[in-house]
Protein backbone atom coordinates (compact mmCIF):
# COMPACT_ATOMS: atom_id res chain seq x y z
CA UNK A 1 0.00 0.00 0.00
CA UNK A 2 1.40 3.22 -0.86
CA UNK A 3 1.97 5.94 2.22
CA UNK A 4 -0.67 8.06 2.66
CA UNK A 5 -1.01 11.59 1.70
CA UNK A 6 0.32 14.40 4.09
CA UNK A 7 -2.53 15.57 6.21
CA UNK A 8 -1.23 18.83 5.85
CA UNK A 9 -1.47 18.86 1.68
CA UNK A 10 -4.65 17.47 2.13
CA UNK A 11 -6.20 20.01 4.28
CA UNK A 12 -4.68 23.03 2.26
CA UNK A 13 -6.47 21.70 -0.97
CA UNK A 14 -9.88 21.51 1.11
CA UNK A 15 -9.22 24.82 2.49
CA UNK A 16 -8.51 25.76 -1.61
CA UNK A 17 -11.93 24.35 -2.52
CA UNK A 18 -13.91 25.87 0.22
CA UNK A 19 -12.83 29.17 -0.66
CA UNK A 20 -13.50 28.92 -4.06
CA UNK A 21 -16.92 27.44 -3.39
CA UNK A 22 -17.15 30.73 -1.42
CA UNK A 23 -15.94 33.54 -3.89
CA UNK A 24 -18.31 31.71 -6.52
CA UNK A 25 -21.55 31.86 -3.95
CA UNK A 26 -20.35 35.46 -2.76
CA UNK A 27 -20.15 36.32 -6.53
CA UNK A 28 -23.38 34.69 -7.44
CA UNK A 29 -25.24 36.77 -4.37
CA UNK A 30 -23.83 39.98 -5.80
CA UNK A 31 -25.15 39.27 -9.26
CA UNK A 32 -28.81 38.56 -7.65
CA UNK A 33 -29.19 42.22 -6.81
CA UNK A 34 -31.81 43.18 -9.61
CA UNK A 35 -32.17 46.82 -8.03
CA UNK A 36 -28.55 47.85 -8.09
CA UNK A 37 -26.69 49.82 -11.27
CA UNK A 38 -25.29 47.36 -14.06
CA UNK A 39 -21.63 49.30 -12.59
CA UNK A 40 -22.43 48.75 -9.19
CA UNK A 41 -23.28 45.02 -9.20
CA UNK A 42 -19.88 44.56 -11.61
CA UNK A 43 -17.32 46.72 -9.42
CA UNK A 44 -18.46 44.47 -6.63
CA UNK A 45 -17.55 41.96 -8.57
CA UNK A 46 -14.71 42.64 -9.20
CA UNK A 47 -13.79 43.14 -5.64
CA UNK A 48 -14.53 39.53 -4.84
CA UNK A 49 -12.78 37.50 -7.14
CA UNK A 50 -9.21 37.98 -5.75
CA UNK A 51 -11.01 35.71 -2.70
CA UNK A 52 -11.14 32.68 -4.71
CA UNK A 53 -8.05 32.23 -6.12
CA UNK A 54 -4.65 31.07 -3.82
CA UNK A 55 -2.75 33.73 -3.82
CA UNK A 56 -5.57 36.66 -2.92
CA UNK A 57 -2.66 39.17 -1.40
CA UNK A 58 -1.11 39.26 -5.13
CA UNK A 59 -4.46 38.89 -7.35
CA UNK A 60 -5.93 41.72 -9.69
CA UNK A 61 -9.13 41.15 -11.55
CA UNK A 62 -10.03 43.10 -14.83
CA UNK A 63 -13.80 42.37 -16.09
CA UNK A 64 -13.48 44.09 -19.99
CA UNK A 65 -17.31 44.50 -21.29
CA UNK A 66 -18.68 46.61 -24.69
CA UNK A 67 -15.86 48.61 -24.11
CA UNK A 68 -16.58 49.07 -20.67
CA UNK A 69 -13.34 48.27 -18.15
CA UNK A 70 -13.75 47.36 -14.32
CA UNK A 71 -10.27 46.75 -12.56
CA UNK A 72 -9.01 46.22 -9.11
CA UNK A 73 -7.63 49.38 -7.17
CA UNK A 74 -4.13 50.04 -8.50
CA UNK A 75 -4.23 47.66 -11.38
CA UNK A 76 -1.46 46.65 -13.15
CA UNK A 77 -1.08 44.56 -15.67
CA UNK A 78 1.52 41.11 -15.88
CA UNK A 79 2.36 38.05 -17.75
CA UNK A 80 1.07 35.84 -14.99
CA UNK A 81 -2.94 36.01 -16.70
CA UNK A 82 -6.07 33.43 -16.43
CA UNK A 83 -8.51 34.51 -18.98
CA UNK A 84 -12.30 33.48 -19.37
CA UNK A 85 -14.97 34.99 -22.09
CA UNK A 86 -17.83 36.32 -21.21
CA UNK A 87 -21.10 35.64 -23.93
CA UNK A 88 -24.48 36.67 -24.30
CA UNK A 89 -26.61 34.36 -26.58
CA UNK A 90 -23.48 32.49 -27.50
CA UNK A 91 -21.79 36.04 -28.81
CA UNK A 92 -18.58 37.30 -26.75
CA UNK A 93 -19.15 40.25 -25.36
CA UNK A 94 -16.28 40.73 -22.55
CA UNK A 95 -13.66 38.72 -20.98
CA UNK A 96 -12.66 38.14 -17.22
CA UNK A 97 -9.13 38.34 -16.24
CA UNK A 98 -7.20 37.39 -13.16
CA UNK A 99 -3.27 38.43 -12.62
CA UNK A 100 -1.03 37.87 -9.91
CA UNK A 101 0.95 40.79 -9.64
CA UNK A 102 4.40 38.37 -8.49
CA UNK A 103 5.53 34.90 -9.85
CA UNK A 104 4.13 31.87 -7.76
CA UNK A 105 4.93 28.58 -7.95
CA UNK A 106 4.12 26.46 -11.09
CA UNK A 107 0.79 24.70 -11.02
CA UNK A 108 -1.59 23.28 -13.95
CA UNK A 109 -2.10 26.49 -15.79
CA UNK A 110 0.90 28.77 -15.14
CA UNK A 111 0.90 29.61 -11.93
CA UNK A 112 -2.91 28.94 -11.96
CA UNK A 113 -4.68 25.53 -10.24
CA UNK A 114 -7.01 23.19 -12.33
CA UNK A 115 -9.97 24.17 -10.17
CA UNK A 116 -9.24 27.82 -10.41
CA UNK A 117 -9.60 27.62 -14.49
CA UNK A 118 -13.12 25.96 -13.46
CA UNK A 119 -13.65 28.66 -11.12
CA UNK A 120 -13.13 31.41 -13.60
CA UNK A 121 -14.90 30.00 -16.02
CA UNK A 122 -18.54 29.72 -13.85
CA UNK A 123 -17.65 32.95 -13.08
CA UNK A 124 -17.67 33.79 -16.60
CA UNK A 125 -20.26 32.11 -17.66
CA UNK A 126 -22.51 33.82 -14.40
CA UNK A 127 -21.86 37.51 -15.35
CA UNK A 128 -22.98 36.45 -18.90
CA UNK A 129 -26.51 35.45 -17.56
CA UNK A 130 -26.81 38.66 -15.42
CA UNK A 131 -25.79 40.79 -18.56
CA UNK A 132 -28.35 38.88 -20.42
CA UNK A 133 -30.95 39.37 -18.19
CA UNK A 134 -30.43 42.66 -17.64
CA UNK A 135 -30.67 43.30 -21.45
CA UNK A 136 -34.10 41.32 -21.91
CA UNK A 137 -35.56 42.50 -18.61
CA UNK A 138 -38.01 45.05 -20.24
CA UNK A 139 -39.56 42.47 -22.05
CA UNK A 140 -39.66 39.72 -19.58
CA UNK A 141 -43.24 38.48 -19.07
CA UNK A 142 -44.48 38.33 -15.45
CA UNK A 143 -43.70 34.74 -13.95
CA UNK A 144 -41.43 33.25 -16.48
CA UNK A 145 -38.13 32.14 -15.08
CA UNK A 146 -35.69 29.61 -15.94
CA UNK A 147 -33.30 28.07 -13.51
CA UNK A 148 -29.84 27.22 -14.51
CA UNK A 149 -26.59 25.52 -13.07
CA UNK A 150 -24.55 27.71 -11.06
CA UNK A 151 -21.18 25.55 -12.22
CA UNK A 152 -20.30 24.40 -8.37
CA UNK A 153 -20.73 20.49 -9.26
CA UNK A 154 -17.39 20.35 -11.39
CA UNK A 155 -15.54 21.86 -8.50
CA UNK A 156 -17.48 19.66 -6.09
CA UNK A 157 -17.49 16.66 -7.81
CA UNK A 158 -13.42 16.85 -8.47
CA UNK A 159 -12.98 17.72 -4.43
CA UNK A 160 -15.08 14.74 -3.87
CA UNK A 161 -13.42 12.92 -6.30
CA UNK A 162 -9.97 13.65 -5.46
CA UNK A 163 -10.10 13.49 -1.84
CA UNK A 164 -13.08 11.46 -0.86
CA UNK A 165 -11.29 8.66 -2.96
CA UNK A 166 -7.69 9.65 -0.97
CA UNK A 167 -9.43 9.37 2.44
CA UNK A 168 -10.57 6.50 1.37
CA UNK A 169 -7.80 4.88 0.38
CA UNK A 170 -5.55 6.55 3.28
CA UNK A 171 -7.95 5.06 6.04
CA UNK A 172 -5.96 1.93 6.67
CA UNK A 173 -2.67 3.52 7.30
CA UNK A 174 -3.89 6.33 9.65
CA UNK A 175 -5.20 6.37 12.80
CA UNK A 176 -8.47 6.10 13.69
CA UNK A 177 -8.74 9.50 15.10
CA UNK A 178 -7.15 11.25 13.00
CA UNK A 179 -9.08 9.57 10.08
CA UNK A 180 -12.36 10.90 11.50
CA UNK A 181 -10.96 14.44 11.83
CA UNK A 182 -9.87 14.70 8.89
CA UNK A 183 -13.44 12.67 7.52
CA UNK A 184 -15.45 15.43 9.71
CA UNK A 185 -13.73 18.22 8.10
CA UNK A 186 -14.22 16.91 4.36
CA UNK A 187 -18.06 16.74 4.99
CA UNK A 188 -18.23 19.87 6.29
CA UNK A 189 -16.30 21.55 3.55
CA UNK A 190 -18.49 19.45 0.83
CA UNK A 191 -21.82 19.68 2.66
CA UNK A 192 -22.14 23.25 4.26
CA UNK A 193 -22.66 25.08 0.71
CA UNK A 194 -25.23 22.39 -0.22
CA UNK A 195 -28.60 23.70 0.55
CA UNK A 196 -26.76 27.43 -0.22
CA UNK A 197 -26.45 25.95 -4.03
CA UNK A 198 -29.98 25.42 -4.62
CA UNK A 199 -30.23 28.86 -3.17
CA UNK A 200 -28.30 30.31 -5.11
CA UNK A 201 -29.80 28.72 -8.49
CA UNK A 202 -32.98 29.95 -7.37
CA UNK A 203 -31.57 34.02 -6.99
CA UNK A 204 -29.35 34.14 -10.27
CA UNK A 205 -32.70 32.35 -11.76
CA UNK A 206 -35.24 34.52 -10.82
CA UNK A 207 -36.31 37.20 -13.03
CA UNK A 208 -34.76 35.59 -16.10
CA UNK A 209 -37.03 35.23 -19.23
CA UNK A 210 -37.24 31.92 -20.75
CA UNK A 211 -35.93 31.39 -23.92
Amino acid sequence: MSSPRPLDEILVALQDRAKELDCLHRVVEILSRDHEPEESVLEQVVQTVPGGWQYPECCQVTLVLDHRSYTSPQFQETPWRQRAAIKVDDQVVGELNVYYTAEQPPADEGPFLREERQLINALAERIGLFIEQRRRAPAAPAGHTELRPLGLLPIRRQLVDQHGKQLGEDRGARGAAESRALRRLFDRVTLQNLREDVGADRLIGAGRPRS
